[in-house]
């Protein structure tokens, strides 16, 4: 059952002291009648349904039954004996870990809009329960934050009015105790919300890391910073910002630290279109040459090395010249965009497509021989001319298709495929034929 302790006022009260142990675990597959007896004999009221498996062999999310539910099934008349309890259970349980704090908790069963949390020890492992009425009990024990000298006169004005983002801390556990208007307008959070929260309490797990290297080099440095780093916002999602930090003391000698927090999202993504633009083809998405170049270049040190199928396939889009005479340059660009998109919606997620220039496109097929290439290029074939592309009509392709040779080089592989492809074109258009098997 839960317990409890004094709040330390120099840590933070986290949810292991007050968090419930007394439940009953059970499998999913156990009869509502089993479940409600094993909860009278342990006096408890609640259930953690949690299993290996199920049929399938897929992971059983923990979920949660309470008594308040089973009286609900029974005051509906609905409450059959039989039934497994994990066809009643709340799925899936929304989890704090155990060290998280309350406030951090409470802000969590908030957001959610639930009454019970599970709580998950170091290794994920479900170690306990706590419910609202807990948390708020505890949270009417935490002392107030400690009051600091903040920046006055022509210096509170400019705290106020910065447009980037700054937070006072306590330094030893980074127990938030200011933050400017510009901070709460980052993160989403009313000025009552933040005071209370830990540093850890919005940082993504997977971050908390670098968090603890800053903050260490914060301590034996004095200042850290800057450095990029993620927050979790009010309502759940992340924000990129830079940040620095410098280490002070409060009138009273308490160490305290300032942090600087510039929003970089709008950096980050601009990032993220330049690398796009780097390695994809602007008009039809597909990968250019750098990457394909950087991926069959490692893909044939494996296929030397290891002796893996790799399978490597050029598609040219046939009378593709005729269609921009006939149709427009812009109609062209149109059947490209067209046809990229048919191709990948074939193709596996671990295969490249790329825009190897004009109509030609070629693609990687990783652990994939040649009558699996071939296989797939059939089906490539047929989505292409499976439906007309606006005003050029139906479009069709040639493919040639080749496995790489071990000691083979990405020239000569290319040069085979090629061979195939223009006999495809010689013997028709439209068809799928394989390159010859020649030693390099």
């Amino acid at each position: 059952m839960a317990t409890s302790e004094t709040a330390d006022p120099g840590k933070p009260l986290t949810v292991r002291p007050i968090m419930a142990r007394g439940w009953v675990r059970c499998a999913p597959e156990m009869p509502l009648s089993a479940v409600a007896s094993a909860m009278r004999e342990r006096g408890v009221d609640m259930v953690v349904v949690a299993g290996e498996g199920d049929s399938s062999g897929a992971p059983v999310e923990p979920g949660l039954v309470t008594t308040d539910m089973i009286l609900g099934e029974v005051a509906a008349g609905a409450l059959n004996g039989e039934r497994p309890v994990g066809e009643l259970a709340i799925r899936p349980l929304p989890c704090v870990a155990v060290e998280d704090t309350v406030e951090h908790a409470r802000h969590r069963l908030k957001a959610l809009g639930v009454e019970r949390l599970g709580v998950t020890g170091r290794e994920g492992e479900l170690v306990g329960v706590v419910d609202a009425a807990a948390l708020d009990r505890a949270a009417s024990t935490l002392p107030p934050p400690p009051a600091v000298t903040l920046p006055e006169g022509e210096l509170a004005h400019l705290y106020a009015m910065a447009p980037m983002a700054v937070m006072l801390t306590r330094f030893e556990d980074g127990c938030i105790l200011e933050a400017n208007p510009a901070t709460r307008a980052l993160l989403g959070y009313g000025a009552a919300e933040l005071h209370g929260l830990c540093l850890p309490d919005i940082t993504p797990t997977e971050e908390r890391g670098r968090e603890a290297r800053q903050h260490q080099r914060l301590r034996t440095h004095g200042r850290c910073g800057p450095y990029e780093l993620e927050l979790l916002c009010a309502s759940g999602e992340r924000v990129p910002v830079l940040v620095s930090g410098v280490l002070v003391e409060d009138p009273e000698g308490e160490p305290r630290a300032w942090y600087l927090l510039q929003d970089i999202a709008e950096r980050k993504a601009l990032e993220r279109e330049l690398a796009h633009r780097a390695t994809h083809d602007p008009l039809t998405g597909a990968y250019n040459r750098i990457p394909f170049e950087e991926r069959i270049d490692a893909e044939m040190e494996r296929v030397a090395r290891y002796a893996t199928a790799l399978g490597f396939l050029v598609v040219d889009i046939d009378h593709f010249k005729a269609i921009n005479d006939t149709h427009g340059h812009d109609a062209g660009d149109r059947v490209l965009v067209e046809i990229a998109t048919r191709l990948r919606t074939v193709i596996r997620g671990s295969d490249l497509l790329a825009r190897w220039g004009g109509e030609e496109f070629v693609i990687l097929l990783p652990e994939t021989d040649l009558f699996g290439a071939l296989e797939l290029g059939e089906r490539l074939r047929d989505a292409v001319a499976a439906e007309p592309c606006d005003e050029a009509g139906t479009v069709t392709v040639s493919i040639g298709v080749a496995q790489a040779v071990p000691g083979e080089s990405v020239r000569r592989l290319f040069s085979r495929a090629d061979a195939a492809l223009y006999r495809a074109k010689a013997e028709g258009r439209d068809r799928v034929l394989p390159a010859d098997l020649i030693a390099p």
